[in-house]
């Protein structure tokens, strides 16, 4: 996978054009040459970010960053006015409309330049990251100092204070500055109260978001407390969603919420795309716990999966998950069991990483933690003499344990 992954992102890098601009087909359509949108080419500097959080291959930075600096460039010199993005063309893409086959083609509930501005701040703050790991110094700064004009500029002008509402109030325009980290600490609150009034009340418990906010949506609502808005729409099997395709028969996913066009004589859409693939992240980052890299977020782990976290997620009527994740450091697996008032957790760390591996407390106040029959946690405190943990603390619903690379049994119950 890293090989074809270098062999993707040097695609794109060739295909940027003289002037700075990356396209949203690489290579680009014979004889269509499309204009760039901050929405489609925001990806590559995301992606390569991403595998070098992934992989640890600094390589991969030294190759890219100076066609993506070109990029980010281009979008302040020729796509903005100011720090925020007016040129483009797109947007938030294949939004769920009234119906199956009704979806729109560029979102009339999100304004295309809130989509690119909080993009756009992104891949700033990510050439100001590369320049950090590469040694460009004064790069690093002067693109953090962009990055800040840009999220005052970004607030100034969607966010409504008083109710702390961005924009239009629409799922993409108020999840887009939460995963991003554009929000205001002291709004924050505010913020999240109303994305999960906004789903469950007036979307009636589905999502409402085109491939722009997709990202947005997975990455943050089970981070910001909103993990059984999350799950109830993945289950759900009305349209719009995952579920729905699933109940009309579906086996991969297709290239819009419905399946077929209305009014084109019922025109079939792909039926195996990935644009709308980004729900695989909840059943891996959250249902079984296993968090790599964020593509959004931004918050960055020790490339390689030198550290990392699990946290499971025990959602309403799960009772057990499983996965595992291929590393560059070898495989990483979380297996947990809920048995009554038993949580049961397996974990491999691989060699020459550590993980910050969170037990849920299922809502108990004291919960003795064992690791194949040794007692690793009891009275709220640590326990001694259990091989490969070295740090234990109570995080709220959860508690966290520091382990060393291996493999690892757990049992939490009450006292």
């Amino acid at each position: 996978m890293p090989l074809f992954w270098r062999k993707y992102a040097t695609d794109i890098r060739l295909a940027a054009r003289e002037d700075g601009s990356v396209g949203d087909v690489i290579p680009a359509f014979p004889g269509k040459l499309r204009d760039p949108d901050v929405s489609q080419g925001s990806a590559y500097a995301m992606l390569v970010w991403y595998l070098y959080q992934a992989y640890d291959d600094k390589s991969l930075l030294d190759e890219h960053y100076e066609t993506i600096k070109g990029w980010v460039d281009y979008i302040k010199s020729n796509m903005s006015e100011g720090p925020i993005v007016t040129v483009g063309w797109l947007g938030d893409h294949m939004v769920p409309g009234k119906a199956p086959g009704y979806e729109k083609w560029r979102s009339d509930e999100t304004p295309q330049s809130l989509s690119w501005t909080a993009l756009y701040y992104r891949n700033i703050l990510l050439v100001a990251e590369m320049a950090k790991v590469i040694g460009k110094q004064a790069d690093a700064f002067s693109y953090s100092q962009l990055a800040e004009e840009v999220k005052n500029a970004f607030n100034e002008k969607w966010l409504d204070e008083s109710t702390g509402h961005y924009g239009s109030k629409s799922q993409t325009a108020e999840m887009l500055p939460l995963s991003l980290g554009l929000v205001p600490d002291e709004f924050k609150e505010k913020l999240i109260s109303n994305i999960a009034q906004n789903i469950t009340q007036n979307d009636n418990g589905h999502l409402r978001v085109g491939h722009a906010g997709i990202t947005a949506l997975v990455e943050s609502l089970t981070a910001n407390n909103m993990e059984n808005e999350m799950y109830d729409i993945v289950n759900t099997t009305d349209y719009p969603g995952w579920g729905y395709m699933v109940d009309q028969g579906a086996t991969t996913i297709w290239e819009c919420w419905g399946r077929d066009f209305v009014g084109e004589g019922g025109r079939r859409r792909a039926d195996n795309m990935t644009m709308l693939a980004g729900v695989n992240e909840f059943f891996y980052r959250y249902i079984a716990g296993i968090q790599g890299p964020n593509f959004y977020g931004y918050e960055n782990m020790k490339p390689g999966y030198q550290e990392f976290k699990i946290k499971p997620y025990p959602l309403k009527d799960l009772t057990f998950a499983k996965a595992s994740v291929q590393t560059v450091k070898g495989a990483i697996s979380s297996s947990w069991e809920l048995t009554g008032d038993t949580f049961k957790l397996n974990v491999e760390i691989p060699a020459n990483s550590e993980a910050q591996v969170n037990i849920p407390k299922l809502g108990k106040k004291n919960i003795v933690i064992s690791e194949n029959g040794k007692t690793v946690w009891s009275s709220n405190k640590l326990g001694k003499g259990v091989d490969g943990v070295t740090k234990g603390v109570d995080a709220g619903d959860y508690v966290t344990l520091s382990l060393g690379s291996g493999k690892y049994s757990f049992q939490a119950s009450t006292e």
